[in-house]
């Protein structure tokens, strides 16, 4: 499902990449939306497991465009082979993947006024800002020695998070308690919450660990919820 998601961002850079830059107006909203529901439909059609999701797939969707479109930074965390997923997520959102991304005559014109080699932008790719919690390897071991390991992913996001980002979680089991305590800390900072667990994909409000749990309902055993998640 995530795959997919980063496939129909990929659409969307290739259709006007300012908006990484600058607010799109609403012709391209339109465009954007009608390219969307296209690869969506081809989503469902191929996996139709995944539709009774549409509704959430559209909102997370939603989330995660208008952090893009306002520059806003998407985080990502997870454990073992989640932990693997978001790495592969975030080496596709920073670089293309599938359709090569163009940048804007403004951007190109604003980098060579700043003194940047215009040699560059035909070598370096565009992409979304995109961070993983899982590195940061110093500070996560000092934090889990001296502190509390189930913090690590919290402590990051309360260092390096802004009003308006996204932090999306994955676990097989919805029952993360590192990435729960993440989505708390996100909560206060005014970030938004993107839980994918089991079959689901949704936006939570990380408030309430009850709340987060009652939206992942019972699923398939482990491989078969990554594949999902994916």
């Amino acid at each position: 499902m995530l795959i997919f998601m980063i496939d129909f961002f990929n659409k969307w850079c290739s259709i006007n990449i300012r908006t990484v830059h600058q607010q799109i107006n609403q012709d391209s909203y339109m465009i954007i939306n009608k390219n969307v529901n296209k690869y969506a439909e081809d989503l469902f059609r191929r996996f139709p497991e995944l539709f009774p999701a549409a509704e959430n797939f559209n909102k997370v969707y939603i989330t995660l465009q208008n952090a893009f479109v306002n520059s806003k930074t998407a985080f990502f965390c997870g454990n073992g082979g989640s932990a693997a997923d978001c790495e592969h997520i975030i080496g596709e959102l920073m670089k293309n993947f599938v359709v090569k991304r163009q940048v804007s005559p403004e951007f190109r014109e604003k980098f060579i006024q700043n003194g940047g080699d215009p040699a560059l932008l035909d070598i370096l790719q565009p992409g979304m800002r995109a961070v993983s919690l899982l590195g940061h390897t110093a500070l996560s071991t000092a934090f889990t020695n001296d502190v509390d390991p189930l913090y690590c992913y919290a402590q990051q996001l309360y260092v390096l998070g802004k009003e308006g980002d996204v932090v999306l979680g994955i676990s097989t089991s919805g029952n993360a308690e590192n990435v729960y305590q993440c989505f708390r800390t996100a909560k206060g900072l005014g970030i938004k919450t993107i839980l994918s667990a089991k079959k689901i994909l949704v936006v939570v409000s990380g408030a309430d660990k009850a709340a987060i749990l009652k939206e992942v309902v019972e699923g398939p055993i482990t491989p078969a919820v990554q594949a999902s998640i994916l």
